[in-house]
């Protein structure tokens, strides 16, 4: 606890008269399975009332007077994107685990001027406690282009152990969801051990060769689709995500490019309709 008393002497750092509070810790996290609160995180911004006026430097400068901290590589990192102003310090994560293992999350954002997200990524890149993760996240920038991203949060702990990166994304703009539905009549049949997609008021629906044969994701998919009548290619994405046991985030957008392929697919072939 002395290392969380220590962070909540940032509030000495924020020298905007127009602050009323000066205790400057914005909140708390814990873990859904965590029942003795033994998986917390405590969270510090890092700006006044004035969101536009920052005090990265400043705070970066208290907390290198704490020893533990200054020999974090991942804190040299990120004093060294501060000072060259290539990044913004958004907010500060103080993380316990039930092991009672510390570790500081950074909130990197951009600033104008500075680099973009993907400009950091290639920085880290270079750092060895990053260039696994780093790299795996710029294999698949491509695919997540039409997303937004303005900040990163990096953590290592003192040992560098366990280094991670996290990204923030939001769409670019609003977009209008599309709505679909199968059609009327679309059912599975198992014929012979084969899934197929038919639909029973067509007149060749038992002609093998106008049929739709169906693997295992695509049979969760139409089952979800007949249990729900309307569903969004979000939605579908989504509830394949909580099927796979081993998920990560790096499948994702390999699972929404082959939801949205089997989902064109079946407008396509008239076994799917688009409703308002």
């Amino acid at each position: 606890m002395e290392f969380l008393d220590y962070l909540r002497g940032i509030d000495n750092v924020i020298k905007s008269k127009n602050d009323c509070k000066s205790l400057y810790y914005c909140g708390f996290s814990k873990k859904d399975t965590s029942s003795e609160f033994d998986e917390i995180r405590f969270y510090f911004k890092t700006f006044g009332v004035d969101e536009s006026i920052h005090y990265d430097e400043e705070i970066s400068s208290y907390l290198e007077k704490n020893v533990e901290i200054k020999e974090d590589r991942t804190f040299q990192l990120v004093r060294e994107l501060i000072q060259t102003r290539k990044a913004g310090l958004r907010c500060l994560g103080l993380e316990f685990d039930d092991s009672f293992v510390t570790r500081v999350k950074y909130y990197l954002c951009q600033i104008p001027g500075g680099d973009e997200i993907k400009e950091l990524l290639h920085k880290l890149k270079e750092v060895n406690e990053y260039t696994s993760q780093a790299e795996r996240i710029l294999s698949v920038w491509d695919q997540i282009s039409n997303l937004r991203c303005d900040m990163i949060q990096l953590s290592s702990g003192y040992k560098n152990e366990n280094a991670n990166i996290n990204l923030y994304l939001c769409a670019r703009e609003r977009y209008k969801q599309k709505y679909y539905a199968l059609e009327e009549g679309a059912v599975l049949r198992d014929i012979g051990g084969v899934f197929f997609l038919v639909n029973i008021h067509e007149k060749h629906y038992y002609d093998l060769k106008h049929l739709l044969s169906v693997n295992e994701t695509g049979q969760v998919i139409i089952r979800y689709l007949q249990d729900n009548k309307i569903c969004t290619l979000d939605g579908i994405v989504s509830h394949l995500r909580s099927k796979i046991i081993n998920y990560t985030p790096e499948l994702y957008p390999i699972i929404y490019e082959d939801c949205k392929a089997f989902i064109e697919n079946l407008y396509h072939n008239n076994y799917l309709k688009e409703v308002n």
